[in-house]
């Protein structure tokens, strides 16, 4: 017989059973990590104990260091981490209609109370006092918590604020809009302002350091502005001058913050912008005299400053309106763009994986491009690329061919590049800029091999990402049209549209799917083009703009300094946004550098005009194109507004008596649908504007039979001013929105045959984004298509909350007698002759 010694390891109870005198920081940060799964220590900790009512509890509370990954993405709280234990032991997490608020959704608790029972059921709990008090409990240690690190450590709490302060801004809110004041007010102490005189102060100091006899709070919003740009602002250049402090907000939650705030310490919120700022110090009939004298005092100077400026305003007006600057008039600028799109389609370009390195991508010997008779490479590749250079208007070749492009650099494993020099997919092309009323023309479209991804992780070693080396790219590389910094942002901005609008790429340029190289060269009338630089992989419309600006600066100033076109060397250069400067990376090669070369492992590209009519007929079946051969077509962005254009009965140039609110709702409509994802390989991808065609009650499967059942323009007033704007104010993104088209349609038949008014159909939009579904079982599947294949009726719904008007006369003389008995003084107003 065995007997097993056992050894007591831990003698200790559970952490939040001790005195936290008793425990070290160093025990808090492990049980922290251990409980939560965390890899990072909490930034602050609370443990404490109390009652409520007949139940006594202790707690522990931890502020982790970040905020989860999807915290802003999604409208409702996060998945929360409060632990309710009993006696130690764990009971539930769900905690129901009581759970924390969004704005506290990330915090971690354990709360373990003494006075439950053990075999408590979830029914129980949901009915007891004290699970409806653990989230007013913990909002106020919390608040207490940052509070009392606030007045003893304020060093540690601004570095808390780096995550938080925003958080807090969401919290007063929330509390404001649920009508609790005491948190409100707490917390809008806790959140830290720069103004135009300090840094990271409080409200609260705001109003202790107020001028004498100012009641009014000086604000000035502008969002993603920097503090000292905002300091120098016109709008606080007066309150400056009299004496008064203005408090700086650059988050979007200040002015939401403001309307719901309102009034902090009997001093309200004002706005430094709004015209006709009132100060309220001042002597109205004074100024109004010394302006007066200053005037006449003045005018000569000022006739005189107006004289010999107007031409510097004008030519400032009209470098603002068409982005020429005035330094650069005796120069003309060239700029050429090379587009490489990553085309969306699941497989690389000559290997099976879209999503990991095959060995052909990492350039093993003896290793060669997929071959099949009639894959030679990724077919959807050849389709998505037709549908390119048709939105393009270019010209689709019969016959293109791979070549080699040879260069050595860390991100090509095998020494060249595939792609199309001497006979691209599609030439002469070209693309209307709608601002600039320019046309750009496009050279060629051409198919190739995107390269690995570097990364650098300091100054003598970089890394490279293989998994993106073989991923098929379009490169669209444009003729030398655009002559100004904003032409070229305008130009990346219009043909990430394009190619986003016939479902090419998603275009996403912060992700790298997208990238530009700019072209820049320089030269006086006269004189012959100047020496071209390449900017390299260029990944926002804004680098792009700012990019071009620094290098024609540049340029300009070599140039100036040595008179010779030798001052500006041929070379590939990159972009540093945080400094706005160009760095050179290597001397530029030329073509004959590449040494290119027909790539004899893979065989030619043959299109003929039956598969591009079946691509045509494919886009034209999606809503993405429009037209007939004697007409003409068009594509993508244009085809849409052309096709929104017919249903709502508006001239193609969107000008005609009355128009105005309508093409403006279009443009807000076609702007919403390009914000929705494109499909893999061609596969359409249901938006906005398929919601509304859907609603007004169908145009065909093929987008073409442009007849509808429900009033188009009443419906799009209806998405547009309604359904829209009640997303808005729920923060719900359209792609996230309960409401289908049917039941909209419903609802808009229900107001427009008199069953509900106007002001009910709009009540019960409101409802149907509010319904809980899952509490209501015979309205399920609320997301469905169709209503009626779902089992949810509107016509249920509108008779469930007695949203019908009545037709009945009885019933209507019982409510009119109801109405005049309780409303004696009207009756009597309008019984003595008062018709309002």
């Amino acid at each position: 017989v065995t007997v097993e010694e056992w050894v007591h390891l831990n003698d200790q109870p559970p952490l939040w059973s001790r005195d936290p005198k008793d425990v070290t920081d160093e025990e808090y940060k492990n049980f922290y990590k251990a409980t939560f799964k965390q890899y990072q220590d909490p930034v602050l900790w609370h443990h404490f104990k109390g009652d409520s009512g007949p139940v006594s509890f202790r707690a522990l509370i931890f502020v982790p260091e970040s905020l989860p990954e999807d915290y802003w993405q999604s409208p409702q709280s996060t998945q929360q981490d409060t632990r309710l234990m009993v006696k130690r032991v764990f009971i539930t997490s769900e905690f129901g209609d009581h759970k924390l608020p969004k704005w506290m959704s990330w915090i971690k608790v354990i709360i373990d109370a003494d006075d439950l029972p053990l075999n408590v059921s979830r029914e129980t709990l949901q009915s007891n006092r004290f699970l409806k008090q653990i989230k007013n409990i913990v909002t106020a240690r919390f608040i207490q918590t940052m509070t009392k690190t606030a007045e003893e450590d304020p060093e540690k709490y601004l570095q808390v604020l780096k995550t938080y302060n925003t958080i807090m801004k969401l919290g007063v809110i929330e509390s404001a809009m649920e009508g609790k004041s005491g948190n409100r007010d707490k917390l809008t102490g806790l959140i830290r302002w720069d103004t135009t005189l300090r840094n990271n102060i409080s409200l609260q100091d705001y109003v202790d350091a107020r001028k004498e006899g100012q009641n009014q709070i000086f604000f000035l919003a502008n969002i993603g502005q920097s503090i000292e740009n905002m300091r120098h602002s016109v709008f606080v250049e007066k309150l400056v001058a009299r004496g008064y402090e203005v408090v700086l907000m650059t988050d979007t939650m200040d002015e939401i913050l403001v309307s719901n705030l309102r009034v902090f310490g009997n001093m309200r919120f004002q706005d430094a912008a709004k015209k006709g700022l009132q100060y309220g110090d001042e002597d109205v009939e004074k100024e109004k005299k010394d302006l007066e004298k200053f005037k006449e005092d003045y005018k000569p100077l000022v006739d005189f400053f107006v004289k010999s400026t107007k031409e510097a305003v004008k030519d400032e007006t009209r470098h603002n309106s068409t982005s020429t600057s005035q330094k650069w008039a005796d120069w003309n600028i060239v700029i050429g763009i090379e587009m490489h799109a990553q085309l969306k389609t699941r497989r690389k370009l000559f290997s099976e994986s879209n999503e990991r390195i095959t060995l052909f991508d990492a350039a093993f010997p003896g290793t060669l491009p997929v071959i099949r008779l009639k894959k030679t490479l990724n077919s959807n590749c050849i389709s998505l690329a037709i549908r390119a250079a048709l939105a393009l208007q270019a010209e689709i070749q019969s016959r293109s061919a791979f070549d080699r492009k040879h260069y050595f650099y860390g991100d090509l494993p095998v020494g060249y590049q595939i792609t199309q020099n001497y006979a691209p997919f599609a030439r002469n092309g070209h693309v209307n800029l709608p601002k600039s009323r320019k046309q750009v023309r496009i050279k060629q479209v051409q198919i190739e091999q995107d390269t690995a991804k570097s990364f650098s992780s300091g100054s003598e070693r970089t890394e490279y990402d293989l998994n993106r080396a073989g991923m098929a790219l379009l490169e669209i590389v444009s003729q030398p049209d655009m002559t100004s910094p904003e032409e070229a942002g305008e130009y990346v901005k219009t043909l990430q549209t394009i190619l986003r609008s016939v479902g090419v790429s998603d275009g996403m340029m912060e992700a790298g799917s997208l990238r530009c190289d700019v072209n820049v060269s320089i030269h006086r009338d006269g004189e012959p083009l100047g020496t071209r630089t390449e900017i390299k992989n260029l990944n926002s419309v804004r680098s792009v703009v700012l990019a071009t600006r620094a290098e024609v600066s540049r340029q300009i100033r070599l140039l100036t300094s040595t008179p010779s076109s030798q001052a500006i060397i041929q070379q590939t250069l990159t972009f540093d946004e945080d400094a706005v400067q160009v760095i050179p990376l290597r001397t530029k090669e030329g073509v004959e550098d590449y040494r290119y070369m027909p790539d004899p492992n893979l065989p030619n590209i043959l299109i003929g005009s039956k598969q591009v009519d079946e691509v045509r007929h494919n886009m034209i079946r999606q809503g993405i194109a429009i037209g007939n051969s004697k007409n003409g077509f068009k594509f993508g962005i244009d085809a849409i507004r052309d096709r929104l254009y017919r249903l709502l009965d508006i001239p193609n140039d969107g000008k005609s008596p009355g128009v105005d609110g309508i093409t403006r709702d279009i443009e807000i409509l076609m702007q919403l649908d390009a914000g929705k994802s494109v499909g893999w390989d061609g596969e359409a991808v249901s938006g906005a504007v398929e919601f509304f065609e859907n609603a007004i009650g169908g145009t065909g499967a093929d987008h073409t039979h442009l007849t509808s059942r429900r009033d188009p323009k009443t419906v799009l007033n209806w998405m547009i001013h309604e359904m829209l704007g009640q997303l808005a104010f729920r923060k719900v993104p359209f792609s996230q929105s309960r409401m289908t088209a049917q039941m909209l349609g419903e609802i808009i038949d229900a107001v427009e045959s008199g069953k509900i008014t106007s002001t009910n159909g709009k009540y019960l939009l409101r409802h149907l984004l509010d319904l809980k579904v899952t509490k209501i079982p015979r309205f399920r599947k609320i997301e469905a298509e169709s209503t009626a294949s779902s089992g949810f009726s509107i016509s249920d719904l509108i008779e469930e909350l007695g949203l019908s008007k009545s037709s009945s006369v009885p019933e209507l003389d019982s409510w009119c007698e109801q109405a005049m008995e309780e409303l004696p003084t009207a009756v009597q107003s309008v019984q003595e002759g008062d018709a309002n």
